[in-house]
């Protein structure tokens, strides 16, 4: 009896031994096919979805057609770190990148400065009509610059001439004949500077009830004297019209024209004309000068705030004159030009400013604008909130508005 249960436990034992062998070669075959087994296969990520994850096309797909683009800053497998990059190490990279001092920058290089440009000339010369732009430029040209030189013109006509002609570099004109000009030729020339003077007044001899104000309608039936070059009587006519109101502007007298306005000034002060439309400090300056006068209609007054009536139809500040260059010349000088602007609005920044009082009314006296520096004191005064340059990037465009709509 125990040899047949010792038999038995024999047999049992020998099934069991071949039925783990046969298991282990199984497996081992499994292994050695790339094949999970059946319990890591319920598990493992498909090849094909990792491909998916980083945005690559699954290999081997018959039906893509050869397209294998790649997202943007993802890449293939590799680039993306995949279990499909080929190697044991769980998508790092076999060689190490080399260590980088984090302070220095890969081919760091150092610093390649601009090529700077150097100016074509050293010296520019502004053409000028006598006028606003004395009074901004009194300072700067009063301290005589080396760069810069001024030469002053009693017609535009010349001046542009000289300018075609290349004698002169910049000119300076009445802000509706400038924007005019440059929208003409606006592939040869720019507008980089302008004056706005916001102040402009009607002014008229005293009559027998020695009256020294007026309303809007009041002009009403009256001969306006302005000067042909400004944009005063373009401002005085759009306020006119808007107001229906039936009034005749001239800008002659005894047949020849009153140019500038220096000219109208002049007219004004020797009682030839009866009323004039002047800014500041033009507007004060003939008060100051016929106040003496024994003829009551010679004795002027500033009678209406034109400016005030302008404000009420438009938001545009009054723009006086600009100036212009070829935009060859402002390619060719961008260091001197962006000077010479710069000085510009220094200089009537200087002229406005009470600290500097005392020396502007001695450049203003030098234009002969004032006989006594008491009512050019007061004249400057005046100008603090009214004079102002404009020299940014949008001078051009203003300039250009102001002009459209005034006309």
């Amino acid at each position: 009896m125990t040899r047949i249960l010792t038999l038995i436990l024999v047999i049992i034992v020998t099934i069991s031994s071949v039925s783990m062998f046969l298991m282990l070669h199984m497996h081992n075959s499994n292994l050695n096919s790339g094949k999970p087994d059946n319990d890591q296969n319920q598990s493992a990520t498909n090849p094909g979805d990792k491909n998916d994850e980083v945005g690559g096309d699954t290999a081997g797909d018959e039906n893509n057609n050869g397209n294998n683009d790649v997202l943007p800053d993802q890449g293939s497998d590799e680039e993306a770190g995949g279990e499909n990059a080929g190697d044991d190490t769980n998508g790092e990279s076999k060689e190490e990148a080399p260590e980088q001092n984090p302070e220095e920058k890969p081919e760091d290089k150092p610093d390649e400065k601009p090529e700077e440009i150097v100016d074509a000339v050293n010296h520019i010369t502004v053409g000028y009509l006598e006028g606003y732009f004395e009074i901004s430029m009194a300072q700067l040209m009063s301290s005589k610059p080396k760069n810069y030189s001024f030469k002053k013109y009693s017609d535009t006509r010349t001046m542009k001439a000289d300018f075609e002609a290349g004698k002169i570099d910049i000119i300076t004109l009445p802000s509706i004949e400038g924007a005019e000009y440059q929208t003409k030729r606006k592939y040869d020339l720019s507008i980089i500077n302008a004056t706005s003077l916001n102040s402009l007044y009607f002014l008229e001899g005293l009559d027998v009830m020695g009256s020294s104000s007026l309303s809007l309608n009041d002009l009403d039936g009256k001969t306006i004297y302005t000067h042909k070059d400004g944009p005063d009587r373009y401002v005085l006519e759009k306020i006119c019209k808007t107001a229906k109101l039936n009034v005749s502007i001239s800008y002659t007298y005894e047949g020849e024209e009153i140019l500038s306005v220096s000219d109208l000034f002049e007219l004004a002060i020797s009682g030839k004309i009866p009323n004039a439309i002047l800014p500041e400090p033009y507007a004060s300056a003939v008060v100051s000068a016929t106040k003496n006068k024994t003829v009551l209609s010679q004795v002027f007054a500033i009678k209406l705030d034109l400016f005030a009536e302008w404000d009420k139809i438009s938001n545009n500040s009054i723009i006086l004159d600009c100036m212009i260059a070829k935009n060859k010349f402002i390619e060719q000088n961008p260091n001197i030009l962006s000077r010479f602007i710069s000085d510009v609005y220094n200089s009537g920044e200087y002229i406005k400013s009470s600290a500097n009082i005392k020396s502007a009314v001695g450049y203003l006296k030098n234009l002969n604008i004032f006989s006594n520096s008491t009512d050019a004191e007061a004249a400057i005064k005046k100008l603090k909130n009214s004079l102002f340059i404009i020299n940014n990037s949008r001078v051009q465009s203003i300039t250009l508005t102001f002009a459209t709509k005034v006309k």
